[in-house]
């Protein structure tokens, strides 16, 4: 998009990190065909398509690499306070809620294996769903076994992935979940002998069922951790407790934070107000991730509807996923592939990428990328969406489904992946949304290059902005 002497804003248009349009950028143009959105039209979208606002969910359902974990809401805030050093912002990275993750995250800074791989901008995240296997059966679980069958990657077709992602050069994390990924311990002990050795960060996430001890808990790390395991994550509450006795995951917690690992506990609760702390004893220094159960896999027959959560569309509820720049792809036990960690809601909102058995992850992350959905999502969220639609594409954005009733992104990413003709009518205002987002992140680049060249000295650059 040409934006010289068209739209002025300087001083106007805050974009440093969030990028927010109110009251500055003009949406009511004609689409520039060269792939970006042409802003000089006439029509003023202040306090519209306002893309800074944050969201009571934004990123919520990020289940990537978290095991069982069907948690949308974000309650960091509702949580205990009484231990700010161990609360961590709900992490939308591969594996859990962000479980599988942001590299930025990972442990120590002096620890070499906290390091993202050397070259590249590894922001990615590769999230494999190893196999349904499970020692619970949660009721809130959004991938439940009896739905997936006993299928598992295997060692041989792992391996190939990680590796793929490596050579990518996109991925700095790969989530390894289930199911219970401890019940195919030697095929994970082969895999992680064969690519631990490739520099990225590897995080298991387990129920810790295995820990029956501290010293069987640092033996079984410990071996995991010389062959490359960077990061653990334990799900632990009330309903895994049914299951696995809570002392099995402070000796997994305990031995985990000892070897040096980035370490986190991931909980879903069924009603707000919970507290952490009163169902599992952690030590500092553990990451907590909190979550609410989502309507999705078994928590579908829990009624859960936002009054349940006392959840309110003002505030912008949909805000979007992740955290700015942050991508995860999740390969199910079947080899499908998924552009994001939501576990079967990805599969219900029909967001198939294709197949690891047929296609390469280059191919997979590529087609990732140009997921309309997927990528509006991700870098706009549906609050932005819906009111961009309504002003640009009125007709569209009457036929857009109703969000009081849904809980989380992700249950709109399924009301409108469920029906294949309104999505194909809603292509243009896909295309025009992330043509948008194209263009006010180029407007931070340049505005970003113009500071960091005032600061060395080198004067004002040359950009398009005024």
């Amino acid at each position: 998009a040409d934006l010289s002497g068209t739209a002025d804003l300087s001083g106007t248009a805050d974009l440093s990190g969030t990028a927010d349009l109110s009251g500055t950028a003009d949406l009511s143009g004609t689409e520039n065909q060269s792939g970006t959105a042409d802003l000089s039209g006439t029509a003023d979208l202040s306090g519209t398509a306002d893309l800074s606002g944050t969201a009571d969910l934004s990123g919520t359902a990020d289940l990537s690499g978290t095991e069982n974990q069907s948690g949308t809401a974000d309650l960091s805030g509702t949580e205990n306070q009484s231990k700010p050093e161990n609360q961590s912002k709900p992490e939308n990275q591969a594996g859990t809620q962000n479980q599988a993750g942001t590299q930025n995250q990972a442990g120590p800074a002096d620890d070499k294996r906290s390091q993202p791989a050397p070259g590249c901008d590894r922001n990615g995240s590769l999230v494999l769903f190893y196999g349904a296997r499970c020692v619970a059966r949660c009721e809130y679980c959004c991938q439940p076994a009896e739905l997936l069958g006993n299928a598992s990657l295997g060692p041989e077709l792992a391996i190939r992935l990680i590796r793929e992602a490596h050579a990518l050069g996109r991925i700095g994390l790969v989530g390894i979940t289930g199911g219970e990924p401890w019940l195919y311990r030697d095929e994970l002990l082969e895999v992680l002998e064969a690519t631990g050795s490739l520099g990225l960060q590897i995080r298991i996430v387990t129920s810790a069922s295995w820990a029956t001890s501290p010293e069987r808990a640092m033996e079984e790390l410990g071996l995991f951790a010389r062959l490359g395991l960077t990061q653990l994550s334990v799900s632990t509450d009330p309903t895994h407790q049914r299951y696995v006795p809570r002392e099995r995951a402070e000796h997994a917690l305990g031995a985990a934070l000892a070897l040096g690992l980035r370490t986190e506990v991931a909980a879903v609760f069924l009603q707000k107000g919970a507290v952490l702390d009163e169902v599992v004893t952690l030590p500092e220094g553990v990451h907590r991730v909190v979550r609410l159960a989502a309507p999705v896999g078994r928590a579908k027959s829990l009624g859960i509807t936002p009054e349940t959560y006392d959840l309110q569309l003002q505030g912008r509820r949909f805000g979007p996923c992740g955290e700015p720049g942050e991508r995860d792809i999740t390969v199910f036990p079947d080899g499908e592939a998924y552009p994001c960690c939501s576990g079967l809601y990805a599969v219900e909102a029909g967001l198939s990428l294709g197949n690891v058995r047929r296609d390469s992850l280059a191919v997979l992350y590529s087609r990732m990328l140009s997921h309309g959905l997927s990528e509006v999502a991700h870098r706009m969220g549906w609050d932005a969406f819906y009111e961009l639609t309504a002003h640009r594409f009125p007709a569209l954005g009457a036929r857009l489904p109703q969000r009081e009733p849904l809980v989380s992104n992700c249950d709109v990413c399924v009301a409108l992946g469920a029906s294949p003709s309104l999505l194909e009518e809603l292509q243009p205002a896909l295309d025009y949304a992330l043509s948008l987002a194209d263009t006010v992140e180029a407007l931070q680049k340049e505005r970003e290059a113009r500071i960091a060249a005032e600061a060395s000295g080198a004067g004002a650059s040359k950009v398009g902005i005024p």
